[in-house]
């Protein structure tokens, strides 16, 4: 107020001067007749005339002297408004900087053609680079990346137009090859006339927040990487129970509700929209009574449990709430773990039931051979309780049946700490009874390889052993039997011998008509048939006695080497004629790199006989045999094929048993005793070796016996041999 007071003073002084010293005079002049008047009286007039002068003259100085007072007075608070100013200039200006330099790093001016022109000196305690460098360049030839970039483009298109920018964000290479992110600001200034004069901003160093910002970055994508390289499944909460993140996995097992795993969804939501999918399979059928459940489990954590998900899969489920409030879900897959408790449960079980079988009581002994368990099967069993064997040795619960050197042979076997089996013994039941025991054992060690002692298992083998000396005494009556018959026939076969061999004699004679002619051909024709008979019995009886003597092991086998070759040549001398006379091809051949054999000369040419016979007997007319002597591997092989009736291979048990025979087409029957496989069975069984026969209705038989590499001898063996 008393500055602007001066001030109206100070412009309209003079003239209120000169009107005031009038008035002044004026009332100075009155004033001062009336105190003469009154104080002095009758001396008024005389006084007056000296004090009015005086009034006035001293009026008229104060009213001169006061505006040269009153302008220095002025010029003191012109001087003092002036110091105000300016320090409040200086405290502005530094308030600025403060702002400034908070604000940013340094600043900057451009002229109107868009060039530097001045630039605070912190510039060089950021960029390194000197104030100096920067003066007289224009933006883009200080941009220091690819100008040619779209933001780049943006930012010289705002230069060019005036338009102000802010935060614009750049990358410089400063002098020690390190890269700085700056960020600069700028607003365009104009004249008084409204003409462009350039431009004001500001800039700041940003490379440790950008720095900070790509290691952040780089530790979000690895974090990222992580939790989505995880085995497990992992989901995180927020305080509001709703989704901020959760890992492939985690999406891939919920790919059906897919919208449910996005960020934002809640819990409540989420469970439900997997629970309508029907992918907790414990959920079905009860769905409002398990998602109350899993809300309280999530709500309140009780620590990891298990839960049942689609396709067989089990999750082991931990849930633990943060400080903040929030939740984390890691769930591991435990697939494997439960298939693997459902194997072994299913394998514990499967076990159980092949014990039940084959065991019918359990047992166990510690490091010292004493029972610490015995299952209550073997009560029922041996009629003595289990805790009466238990602290006791295997000696000390008075086994039966067995001697002491068997018993101490097996005490000597369990000391060692070997497995065994099948170790007999018996023990007398309370009412008397004896029952047959077998038990197996092995030893138990723990990891360290110390021995803890025995596991085993027992049977009652009381009925098998009933059923072994069952089996021995039938076995023994069979053999019985089987001698007598053998016996019989032998005895049977030499009394039909002797007549048979007359009655062949008569026949033939009668036939030859070598004591003079019979009255009437029909009586040859009767010869004939008598000797066709009696010879067809006589290889029946010889077939009979040769299996009888196989049968009681009564037939001796030479031991010797002869040459392959001749016996087929045998072959072919005895059979080429009969099978000439039914019109059959029969063909014999040797392999060359067969030379000899060792066995029984006869019996394989016996074997081989029935086989031939019996190709003759069943090929027809215009069919063939061939007969062949070969090697398969080491194995010696004396092959009869024929394209005779053949047989169905289901017969094939039937045809080898003594007199069996397969069924034959009507018309087709053949004679024969059945016993010519059965003899070459056998005879090649006692040689180590098997007969071995493939056959088709229509197509034909092949009947192999097969030796094995012992019984082929090369040449030069053979030769030396000899």
């Amino acid at each position: 107020m008393l500055t602007r007071l001066t001030r109206f003073i100070s412009l309209y002084g003079a003239k209120l001067s000169a009107g005031f010293f009038g008035l002044l005079v004026f009332v100075a002049s009155v004033v001062a007749d009336l105190v003469a008047q009154k104080v002095f009286g009758l001396y008024a007039a005389d006084i007056r005339e000296v004090l009015v002068p005086a009034f006035v003259a001293g009026v008229a100085a104060v009213c001169v002297v006061y505006p040269f007072c009153l302008a220095a007075l002025q010029v003191r608070e012109h001087e003092a408004e002036l110091r105000q100013i300016r320090g409040e200039l200086r405290d502005s200006e530094a308030r600025f900087r403060d702002f400034a330099d908070a604000a940013s790093d340094w600043y900057w001016e451009m002229d109107k053609d868009l060039r530097f022109s001045f630039l605070s000196p912190r510039v060089e305690d950021v960029t390194g680079v000197p104030v100096e460098f920067h003066l007289g360049k224009t933006r883009e030839e200080m941009a220091g990346e690819d100008a040619s970039l779209p933001k780049w483009q943006k930012h010289l298109d705002d230069l060019k137009n005036h338009r102000p920018f802010k935060d614009f964000r750049y990358a410089r290479r400063g002098p020690d090859g390190r890269v700085q992110h700056m960020a600069t600001s700028g607003k365009p200034i104009f004249g008084a006339a409204g003409n462009f004069v350039g431009y004001r901003g500001v800039a700041t160093d940003l490379t440790r927040q950008v720095e900070a910002e790509i290691r952040a970055r780089r530790a979000l994508d690895l974090m990222s990487a992580a939790v989505d390289g995880l085995s497990e499944l992992f989901v995180l909460w927020d305080k509001d129970d709703r989704l901020v993140v959760c890992n492939q996995r985690y999406r891939d097992l919920n790919k059906a509700v897919a919208g449910a795993t996005e960020p934002g969804v809640t819990f409540e939501d989420h469970i439900r929209a997997v629970t309508a999918k029907g992918l907790y399979p414990n959920a079905v059928g009860r769905e409002e009574e398990w998602l109350a459940d899993r809300l309280a489990r999530h709500n309140e954590p009780r620590g990891p449990f298990e839960l049942a998900r689609q396709d067989g899969q089990w999750l082991l489920v931990n849930e633990q709430r943060l400080p903040d409030g929030s939740r984390v879900t890691v769930s591991t897959d435990i697939t494997p773990l439960k298939n693997a408790e459902r194997s072994l449960r299913e394998s514990e079980q499967r076990l159980r039931d092949f014990a039940s079988i084959a065991a019918d009581w359990f047992w166990e002994q510690d490091k010292d051979l004493r029972f610490t368990f015995v299952s209550v099967e073997n009560e029922g069993i041996s009629g003595v309780q289990a805790h009466d064997h238990y602290g006791k040795t295997r000696r000390e619960t008075n086994p039966v049946g067995i001697s002491d050197e068997e018993l101490a042979a097996h005490e000597a076997l369990i000391e060692a700490h070997e497995p065994f089996t099948d170790f007999r013994f018996d023990r007398a039941r309370p009412d008397g009874t004896l029952v047959h025991l077998s038990i197996s054992g092995i030893p138990v060690f723990d990891e360290t390889g110390a021995f803890r002692g025995y596991r085993g298992v027992g049977r009652d083998i009381t009925q098998m052993i009933e059923a072994e000396r069952e089996i021995t005494e039938q076995r023994e009556r069979a053999e019985s039997l089987m001698h007598a018959k053998s016996d019989f026939l032998a005895r049977i076969g030499h009394d039909l011998s002797t007549p048979l061999n007359a009655i062949l004699g008569f026949a033939q004679v009668m036939e030859m008509e070598l004591l003079g002619g019979a009255p009437g051909s029909k009586y040859l024709d009767y010869a004939r048939n008598i000797r066709t008979s009696g010879e067809i019995l006589s290889a029946l009886i010889s077939d009979i006695l040769d299996l009888s003597r196989i049968e009681a092991g009564k037939l001796d086998l030479e031991d010797e080497i002869f040459g392959i070759a001749p016996l087929m040549d045998d072959i072919g001398m005895l059979f080429r004629g009969q099978a000439e006379a039914v019109e059959v091809t029969l063909l014999v051949e040797t392999a060359e790199e067969i030379s000899d054999m060792r066995g029984d000369r006869k019996a394989v040419l016996q074997a081989l006989m029935n086989l031939v016979s019996n190709a003759v007997k069943f090929t027809d007319a215009g069919g063939r045999i061939a007969v062949s002597a070969n090697l398969d591997g080491n194995a010696l092989c004396l092959a009869v094929a024929d394209t005779g009736a053949g047989f169905d291979m289901a017969e094939l048990d039937i045809v080898l048993e003594p007199f069996g025979r397969a069924q034959q087409a009507p018309g087709r029957r053949r004679a024969g005793t059945g016993l010519g496989l059965a003899i070459a069975k056998a005879l090649a069984e006692l040689h180590d070796g098997t007969l071995e026969i493939d056959s088709a209705p229509g197509v034909g038989t092949t009947a192999t016996l097969v030796f094995p590499a012992k019984r082929a001898i090369s040449g030069d063996a053979g030769r030396a041999a000899e």
